[in-house]
């Protein structure tokens, strides 16, 4: 009886590894840098290059420039409910004079394959009107049977605000070992935009675009504030197909949460929850 139970696990795992690689090219778009984005992000179907604040740390590193306080946010998913693969992450921001330092680590996977990642980032407000960034990823791919393969990424961002317009732009560049590059791309650029059409309300649109895919992903996410302790975040996206939905709950002054959920074509749901914490203390002087 023991044997046979073990053959079905067993099993179930040889069926959810041959379901994960059939949809290799279905998820390109949903690369290996930043598997976790935190709630807000997901709820917004993955808009964030011009969110301006320590959650869009994973999209566009200069968004962290502009950071008033020490910042932390965990964050946790489990992706695609019923296949076992979740994931957990810690990001934080110190701000400086007209700098910030980001930094971040992140567990995501399943029992017998996950990948873990650690993320250190500077940014700067160049003028009033426009930051840049840089950050480095070091990527472990730990396999149950095989030995550990690590990989290394930079990304370049930048954030240029004008009025109630805010653009964003980042170029990832990953170092991909070569028996890996038929199924990871080379290089990725987003791009987007943030309007704020009110005090109350937000439209975010971006697309994004790899070496390896002829097609443009395109996203577009709303932001509501329904109370002043009440945020409703709605999205949809392309490649893969996803309409999401979530909110923010604004605890007090320096505690908040935020819930999402994101639902593929075909694949399934992808709930999320982020707890976001910070200091209130003046930058420091450098």
């Amino acid at each position: 009886m023991i044997n046979l139970y073990s053959h079905l696990v067993d099993l179930n795992k040889l069926l959810l590894y041959t379901l994960i690689h059939l949809f290799i090219p279905y998820l390109k778009a949903q690369n290996f840098i930043d598997q976790i984005k935190g709630a807000r992000i997901d709820a917004l179907a993955g808009t964030g290059l011009a969110l301006k604040s320590l959650t869009g740390i994973s999209r566009n590193i200069a968004n962290i420039s502009s950071l008033e306080n020490t910042s932390f946010e965990l964050q946790t998913e489990s992706r695609f409910i019923g296949l076992g693969i979740s994931g957990v992450s810690l990001v934080g921001g110190i701000p400086l004079h007209h700098n910030a330092i980001g930094f971040g680590v992140e567990e995501y996977g399943l029992e017998d394959f996950h990948q873990q990642q650690y993320k250190i980032g500077y940014a700067r407000s160049l003028s009033k009107h426009l930051s840049i960034g840089a950050a480095y990823d070091y990527i472990l791919f730990n396999i149950a049977t095989k030995e550990n393969i690590s990989i290394h990424s930079l990304h370049l961002g930048c954030l240029y605000e004008l009025a109630n317009l805010r653009f964003g732009l980042s170029f990832f560049k990953p170092m991909v070992p070569i028996h890996m590059r038929p199924y990871q791309p080379q290089h990725i650029i987003a791009y987007g935009v943030q309007y704020t059409v009110s005090s109350n309300v937000s439209l975010l649109v971006e697309g994004e675009s790899d070496d390896l895919s002829s097609k443009t992903a395109f996203r577009a996410g709303l932001e509501y504030q329904l109370l002043p302790i009440l945020m409703m975040r709605i999205g949809i996206g392309t490649h893969p197909y996803l309409f999401a939905a979530g909110l923010g709950i604004k605890i007090n002054d320096r505690f908040g949460i935020d819930l999402g959920s994101s639902f593929y074509q075909y694949i399934g749901t992808t709930p999320s929850m982020s707890l976001h914490y910070n200091f209130q203390q003046n930058k420091i002087e450098e």
